[in-house]
C-alpha cells in the first residue's frame, strides 16, 4: 500500500533544498554569510513546521504557505515596482529581498548593507546578527536565517539624532510567478540617541508574494526609538515577520503597527526590558475582510525592575475575515515595581467574521501593577439608529462608527504622511464594509 505524503514535511524538505541552492546563487558580496545560513538551515532542519496542535499557531494554519508554490527567488528589478510612503525621509529599499537603493547622507546615521560590508562592517553585523531571539521558538525566523538573501545594519551614533526619519521599503515585482524573499534589518541605537524608523511593506497588486523578514533592534541606555511597522500588502500576499527588541536602562521604544489582511499575515513582536527604567509602548490596528487572515503575537519581557509597558491593539474584521491577537506580558522574579497594561478591542462587522483573542499575564514578582483586557463586539444598533434619525445614511453611519473605533490609536502616529497613508487604506476598508453591510 502506498503511503500518503505529508505536505508539511514535504514543504519543510523543499525549504531546506531551496535554501541550499539559493545560497549558491547569491553574489560574491554575500558569501561571507554562508556560515550564518548554514547554521540557520541546521536549526530549521531540527524544527517542525507549526500545525493546529502548536499552541502559538492554533488559530493560524500555514496552509497558504505550504500550498502556495512560493519557493522561488526573483532577482530582477521591475520598472513599475510600487513605492513606499512619500515624505521627507531617508530611504532604503529592499526589492525582491535584495537591497537596491539607499540615499542616507547623515553624519549621525550609518547604514551598512550586508552585500557591500567591508571586514569591519561584517564583524559589526555578526556581533548583532541573530542575538535577540531563540530560533528554536520561531521557526520562520530560523527559515529566514537559513535563506538570508540580504540585509542592512542601521546604526545611530552615540548622543545624536538622525536629521530625518528613515524609511525601509519592502517591495517586489508586480508581475510574474509566485516568489518569496528573506531579508534582515538590524537597528543599533547607541546611548543617548534617537531614531524614527518606518518599515513599509507595500502591495504588489494581484501577484502572490511571500515575505519572510526579521528586524532586530538594540537600544542602548537612555536611547529612544519610534518604529512604524506598516504592513500594507494585498489580499493575495503572505507575510511572516518578526521584530525582536532589546532595551537597556532608561531606553524608550514605541511601535505603531498597522496591518491590512492577506492570505496569511503573521506578526511577532518581542520586547525585552533588560535595564531599569526602560519603557515600551505598542500600538496596533489591524483590518481584515473577505477571506483575509491577520495574526499579531506580542511578548513583553519585564526582566529588570522599575520598567513600564503599555499595549493597545484594535481590530476590525469584515466579511469572512479572521484575526488573531495573542498578547503576553511576563514579569520576571526580579522585576519588582513593574507597571504593565494591555488592551485588545475588536469589532466584528458581519456574522461570519471571526477573532480569537488571548491576553496573558505571567507574574513572578509581588510588587507590580498589571492589568489586561479584551473585548469583542459589533456596531451598536442604538448608535446606528441615532445617526439614521438625523438623516445620515446607514452606510455613512457604518463608516463613521468604524473610523471612530480605531482612529484614537492611529492618531498617535506623529509622522503626518504615515498617518495619511494608513488613513487612506483604512477608508477603503470602511467603504467596503459599509457596502457589504447595506447590500
Amino acid at each position: 500500500m502506498a503511503t500518503q505524503s505529508n505536505p508539511y514535511a514535504d514543504f519543510h524538505r523543499q525549504c531546506l533544498e531551496a535554501s541550499q541552492s539559493w545560497g549558491e546563487q547569491l553574489g560574491a558580496g554575500l558569501r561571507w554569510l554562508d556560515d550564518v545560513r548554514s547554521e540557520g538551515r541546521s536549526l530549521f532542519a531540527g524544527l517542525e513546521l507549526p500545525t493546529r496542535k502548536t499552541e502559538a499557531w492554533r488559530y493560524t494554519p500555514i496552509a497558504p504557505i505550504v500550498q502556495g508554490d512560493i519557493l522561488r527567488l526573483r532577482t530582477t528589478e521591475s520598472a513599475d515596482a510600487p513605492q513606499g510612503i512619500t515624505g521627507d525621509f531617508y530611504t532604503l529599499t529592499f526589492h525582491n529581498g535584495q537591497l537596491t537603493a539607499s540615499d542616507i547622507d547623515d553624519s549621525a546615521l550609518e547604514a551598512i548593507p550586508f552585500s557591500s560590508a567591508d571586514a569591519a562592517g561584517q564583524a559589526l553585523i555578526k556581533e548583532y546578527l541573530g542575538k535577540t531571539f531563540d530560533a528554536a521558538r520561531h521557526p520562520f525566523a530560523a527559515l529566514n536565517a537559513g535563506t538570508l538573501q540580504d540585509g542592512a545594519l542601521i546604526r545611530v551614533k552615540k548622543d545624536s539624532k538622525a536629521l530625518k526619519p528613515l524609511q525601509i521599503v519592502h517591495t517586489a515585482d508586480v508581475s510574474g510567478d509566485p516568489a518569496s524573499s528573506y531579508n534582515r534589518v538590524i537597528v543599533v541605537v547607541e546611548a543617548g540617541s534617537k531614531l524614527e524608523l518606518l518599515e513599509t511593506y507595500v502591495d504588489t497588486k494581484e501577484r502572490k508574494v511571500f515575505q519572510n523578514t526579521v528586524t532586530e533592534v538594540f537600544l542602548a541606555a537612555n536611547s529612544t526609538m519610534t518604529h512604524y511597522a506598516l504592513n500594507c500588502e494585498g489580499a493575495n500576499q503572505i507575510h511572516t515577520g518578526c521584530v525582536f527588541v532589546e532595551q537597556q536602562g532608561g531606553s524608550q521604544y514605541e511601535q505603531h503597527a498597522f496591518a491590512t489582511g492577506g492570505a496569511l499575515k503573521r506578526r511577532d513582536i518581542n520586547v525585552k526590558l533588560l535595564g531599569q527604567l526602560a519603557s515600551c509602548k505598542l500600538n496596533g490596528v489591524y483590518l481584515a475582510g473577505g477571506r483575509e487572515h491577520v495574526d499579531f503575537h506580542t511578548t513583553i519581557e519585564h526582566v529588570a525592575p522599575h520598567c513600564v509597558s503599555e499595549e493597545t491593539y484594535k481590530g476590525i474584521i469584515n466579511g469572512k475575515g479572521k484575526a488573531v491577537f495573542n498578547g503576553r506580558v511576563h514579569i520576571h522574579r526580579d522585576a519588582q515595581q513593574s507597571s504593565a497594561a494591555m488592551n485588545n478591542n475588536n469589532l466584528l462587522l458581519t456574522n461570519t467574521a471571526e477573532v480569537n483573542t488571548k491576553p496573558e499575564l505571567e507574574i513572578y514578582a509581588d510588587d507590580v501593577k498589571c492589568a489586561h483586557g479584551a473585548t469583542v463586539g459589533q456596531l451598536d444598533d442604538m448608535a446606528l439608529f441615532y445617526f439614521r434619525s438625523r438623516g445620515i445614511t446607514r452606510s455613512d453611519a457604518h463608516r463613521m462608527l468604524s473610523r471612530a473605533f480605531v482612529e484614537s490609536v492611529m492618531a498617535e502616529m506623529e509622522i503626518e504622511t504615515a498617518h495619511a497613508y494608513v488613513l487612506e487604506l483604512a477608508e477603503r476598508f470602511y467603504n467596503e464594509g459599509a457596502q457589504e453591510a447595506t447590500a
